[in-house]
């Protein structure tokens, strides 16, 4: 179950015990991530949630939760209009390692480029 129902989402919730997921309910409360479902009821601080970025693609969604349970979606579209709903900090966040990525690969390939330029000069050196 993956679909989206005004501020709640349809998830599967794995526990950490069992391999078969629990269909669970999902939504923010006064900064609590709640899950409810047949048999599941939790209540997590936000804080202690590690979401999947926004950007990862077509990637499964999937939040990780603190005692090695994760919550998954498979509809991503859902998910992403969901968290932004209800974690617009994190949407920024998001971007922001993004965009740190990208910084690092752009250093990288200078550095590479730097290197490789001082190299040639000192070959051609008599």
């Amino acid at each position: 179950m993956t679909s989206a129902c005004g501020d709640r989402l349809d998830v599967d919730y794995f526990d950490g015990i069992w391999r078969q997921p629990h269909a669970v309910q999902m939504w923010v409360e006064q900064g609590m991530l709640h899950l409810v479902g047949k048999a599941v009821i939790r209540q997590i601080p936000l804080g202690q949630v590690q979401w999947s970025a926004l950007s990862d693609g077509r990637a499964p969604r999937k939040a990780l939760l603190p005692d090695d349970g994760k919550v998954c979606a498979q509809d991503i579209a859902g998910w992403d209009q969901w968290q932004q709903a209800h974690q617009p900090k994190l949407a920024a966040h998001a971007r922001a390692r993004s965009s740190a990525k990208w910084t690092v690969i752009a250093v990288s390939l200078l550095l590479a480029v730097a290197v490789w330029g001082y190299g040639c000069t000192w070959h051609i050196r008599p």
